[in-house]
């Protein structure tokens, strides 16, 4: 019976997923598009504009935003229950009901299935959702007495996780851009979406147009539509490129298919050109600080100093393979992004704490600057690189941040997507993204 299950659903995915990567608009209105685009009297800066959103952008930005909704969402679910806090209150019905809408269908049925109660109040909560009646959807919730502690704690922990590349504000879509953001919104807004100011040009621009239709409004909002455009491609293509080792060989294929298409090929390059010059320079930032502080060559052969263990953590696998310049590359990453100080014994300090070998004479507490006062990306550091993340330890040596109330480890995937890329291209196996 399981085999079958899965079998249906993934068979259910790979469909949903076909679709997701084919044109979304209205029959009529991509055939009166095609006709525009084919005219010859028409301007050559909204076809090129067009071409790209209708055939490319779209079907692109879909196809990414299902894998996240449905997939990858789904993987994430096992990690995030294992850090399950019953001591946390529970959601009230309208706001599960209310974060449930925003999820695809099979998510959706996932999350319901965490709801302690029977399959057959299950599948009358799934027929509320399906119907969109909010008040019969919590009435039975009501009445069932339904445990709703695993569902609240996915709602909050789980939704804050997804990749904000996908965050934009309901109240702030272009007209033209509505059809394609039926997808997963974070409601996490600790981290703004560098896009936003873009599409509020759009925005903008598109009023203008509304109260003057005039040929200059009409070319303003074309350029600004098409900037916006660029500008988010090459913010998805740099997450597709980062993502590709965790794509499936069916998902792979239909991303790449869509970005072959010629309406594309100018962006497309475009955007590589501009990810592998981040590359190139983040490359050169990892050389520039190997040379502003180093440590031995042999420093992971060293012994650590037994006598004083509970004064450092123990550093898993893939660190000490690395080697010693990684290591020092990634302190010297630290101290330059004002995570902690930069002088050479704050810095040889935070190399014992985490590893344990050259003891330093004085070994006193480290100052911890945290965006904002936040812990999340010392706890991400804690938990990626410590072959056990022992985040009692983690309070011990640390001062500065305001730290969270329970379950640190929850709270890793909070961190900064500069710092996590970082850590990422140092430690590909150890770091996720």
């Amino acid at each position: 019976m399981d085999y079958l299950y899965e079998t249906r659903r993934l068979k259910e995915y790979y469909q949903g997923l076909a679709k997701a990567a084919a044109s979304i608009l209205p029959k009529q209105m991509e055939d009166e598009l095609r006709q525009d685009i084919a005219d010859p009297a028409t301007d050559q800066q909204y076809r090129e504009t067009m071409s790209f959103w209708a055939f490319v952008f779209l079907p692109f930005f879909n196809t990414m935003a299902y894998i996240v909704n449905n997939r990858f969402i789904h993987e994430d679910e096992s990690n995030i229950l294992g850090d399950l806090d019953p001591h946390k209150p529970t959601l009230p019905p309208q706001s599960i009901y209310q974060f449930l809408l925003r999820l695809n269908p099979m998510p959706a049925e996932e999350f319901v299935r965490t709801i302690q109660s029977s399959s057959a109040v299950h599948d009358h909560l799934l027929d509320a959702l399906t119907q969109r009646d909010e008040a019969q959807f919590c009435t039975i919730l009501s009445e069932n007495h339904c445990g709703l502690d695993v569902i609240s704690h996915l709602c909050n922990q789980l939704w804050d996780n997804v990749s904000d590349v996908f965050t934009l504000e309901e109240n702030e879509i272009p007209i033209m851009m509505e059809a394609s953001l039926g997808i997963t919104r974070s409601i996490n807004a600790s981290t703004p979406n560098p896009m936003i100011p873009h599409m509020e040009q759009v925005v903008r621009s598109g009023e203008r147009l509304e109260a003057e239709d005039s040929d200059k409004n009409f070319q303003q909002y074309i350029i600004d539509f098409n900037t916006f455009l660029c500008k988010y491609f090459t913010y998805l293509i740099s997450h597709y490129l980062d993502w590709q080792a965790y794509f499936s060989q069916q998902e792979a294929d239909l991303l790449s298919q869509i970005l072959a298409r010629p309406e594309g090929q100018m962006q497309y390059q475009a955007a590589l050109a501009q990810y592998h010059q981040q590359q190139s320079a983040a490359h050169d930032d990892l050389s520039a600080a190997t040379l502003s502080w180093t440590l031995p060559s042999d420093f992971f052969t060293l012994r650590c100093d037994a006598a004083h263990c509970e004064e450092y953590l123990a550093i898993n696998d893939e660190i000490i393979s690395a080697g010693a310049d990684k290591f020092a590359q990634l302190i010297n990453y630290l101290a330059e992004n004002d995570y902690i100080g930069s002088s050479a014994q704050t810095k040889q300090l935070l190399a014992y704490r985490l590893v344990g070998k050259m003891r330093p004479d004085d070994v006193d507490t480290l100052e911890w600057h945290g965006h904002n006062n936040q812990p999340y990306e010392l706890i991400y550091l804690i938990k990626h690189l410590s072959a056990r993340a022992n985040y009692r330890k983690m309070r011990q040596f640390f001062t500065g941040p305001q730290w969270v109330k329970d379950r640190d480890s929850s709270y890793a995937k909070s961190a900064h997507y500069d710092f996590r890329r970082f850590l990422h291209h140092l430690y590909p196996t150890s770091c996720p993204l």
